[in-house]
This record gives C-alpha cells, structure tokens and sequence, in this order.
C-alpha cells in the first residue's frame, strides 16, 4: 500500500534523485516546483517499486502523477489505481511525458481515455530568440525595450539572501495588482515559499534596477541538460517594457549554455496566453490527463 508523505525541504536530494533518472521537459517534474507548490495542491510524495509518485489534491480532485525513475513502471501504476479504488475515487494520472502517455495507450488500452489541457502544456523557446530577438516577429519587444532603457537607466544583478527581501517587497506590490487573477491567492503563497527557502532550493534568480529600486524579478532553475525552467517572473505594474527587459537579460546573464527556455503553462487565461505567444514559442510541452472507465 502506498504511503503518502508531505513534502520537506529535506526530502529534496531524494526527490531529485528519482528525477534525475529521466530526462524531463515539463516544469512539474522538479523539486522546486512540487515545494513551492505543496500546499495549494495539497502535494504528497510516495516511493514504490524503484519509482516515486506525487499525488495532487485540489477541489475535491485527486489525481496522480505517472510514475517516474529507473523502477517497475506497471506495478507503481497498479499501486496507484489500487490506491484510488480503496479511496472510492475515480482514477486520474496526469502524464507529464510523452513516455507516459505511450506507456498508459499501450498497458491500459480503452479501458483509459487520455487527453490534452491546452491550458497546461508548457511554452518552450529557443534561448537564443529570447536572448537575441532576432527579426520581424519581435521588433515591438525590441521596441519596449529600447523605450524602457532611455526612460529608465537599469542595471541587472543575481538574486542574493541580501536582496531577496526587496523582491518579496516587489511580488506583494505586485500581488496587490492582480486581486482579480483566478487562483492568486495559492500563486502568492508559492512565491512565498520559493524565497522562503531560496537558497535551499537551489534555484537562480536575476532582478532589474531603476534609481536604486527593484522593478522586475525572474527565478528558475535547470530542467534537464539542454533546458532552463522559469518558475516565477514579475515585474513593477506601472513601468511599461520591464517585463521584455528582465525576460531578456535573465537568459542572457543566467542561461549560457541552455538551448531551450521552459517558460511554463497559460493556465488557460488568455492575457497569460497572448503574452506568452507573443514570444513565439518553438513548441509546446504537452501534458496529459489519463482517466479509467468506471
């Protein structure tokens, strides 16, 4: 039988053991995430069969991520479905590979009905394009930028124990702007929580400058060998090109040697969505949701 344990800060070299055994593309599968994370989706982690499991709990839903690691795939699924079947609960696996999606078709068959959210599947892009912004397609974000550096003289700087209070300062500022975005509250208290254990979590950080202030604001961390996540990015409301600016100059100071930038899902708000675009992603890492016939 599974046990389900919450997740600490201590259980992070484990954790990221079992996800190091894959190459992963989605921004779920790190630890940062899963922590920052863990209590808005009431997030538990399991071991079995050479594979750890996350569980995730949110408006009465449960579901369960595919299993991942070098383990027994099929038997951590069994354990999982009969975890689900001593919950009285309906199965649900969200897929976070295209691996797991392959093995769930092939193992379960119709029994298993497998779909796509649109609205989770993460946006990937070239780093070289946002470091760059190479051509037509972005000359307005070259515009914003070129607008920002003449109003407003920056300097950049990585994210130190120093200066993380002033971008907690930031975000609360920020959060204040955003009272009306769906699901904020359980977004403030991620945030919270990844500069809360900033250093412990292993994550990189870089912040924009103007007259002293911090006005903008990107964290993340590596996802696999050729990826860079970004898990968080925000920025002064009233100050008009601060996103393109932080966007750029992260990657260029914190991403050499990446190829591709996980800039993560639109949760299916079209403001997040059309912003996301608009840096023209060069693909999409899907995210699936596996659900059994009753």
């Amino acid at each position: 039988m599974l046990s389900w344990k919450e997740i600490k800060i201590t259980d992070k070299p484990k954790i990221d053991q079992y996800l190091s055994e894959q190459e992963n593309t989605i921004s779920e599968l790190t630890f940062a995430n899963m922590f920052m994370w863990r209590i808005p989706y009431q997030i538990r982690w399991a071991e079995a069969h050479g594979c750890m499991m996350t569980s995730y709990e949110k408006n009465g839903k449960l579901g369960i991520a595919f299993p991942v690691g070098k383990g027994d795939h099929k038997a951590a699924a069994e354990e999982a479905l009969a975890y689900f079947r001593e919950q009285n609960r309906s199965p649900l696996f969200y897929l976070y590979s295209e691996f797991a999606h392959d093995f769930m078709k092939m193992q379960y068959g119709k029994a298993v009905s497998i779909t796509n959210d649109e609205g989770s599947n993460d946006y990937v892009y070239l780093a070289s394009d946002l470091m760059e912004l190479p051509g037509k397609k972005y000359h307005q974000k070259r515009n914003h930028i070129s607008s920002f550096s003449k109003m407003y003289p920056y300097t950049y700087e990585p994210i130190t124990p120093e200066n993380i209070p002033e971008c907690v300062k930031l975000f609360e500022d920020w959060y204040q702007t955003r009272m009306d975005t769906p699901d904020i509250q359980d977004d403030r208290e991620a945030k919270r929580a990844l500069f809360s254990h900033y250093e412990e979590l292993g994550v990189t950080g870089g912040l924009i400058r103007v007259l002293g202030e911090v006005v903008a604001v990107d964290v993340g961390e590596r996802l696999n060998s050729n990826t860079f996540v970004v898990h968080a990015e925000f920025a002064h409301a009233n100050l008009r090109g601060a996103f393109a600016v932080i966007n750029q100059e992260f990657v260029r100071h914190e991403c050499a040697g990446y190829t591709y930038i996980n800039r993560e899902e639109d949760m299916g708000i079209e403001g997040i969505r059309r912003a996301k675009r608009s840096y023209y992603p060069v693909m999409m890492a899907k995210k699936y949701r596996a659900v059994f016939s009753e």
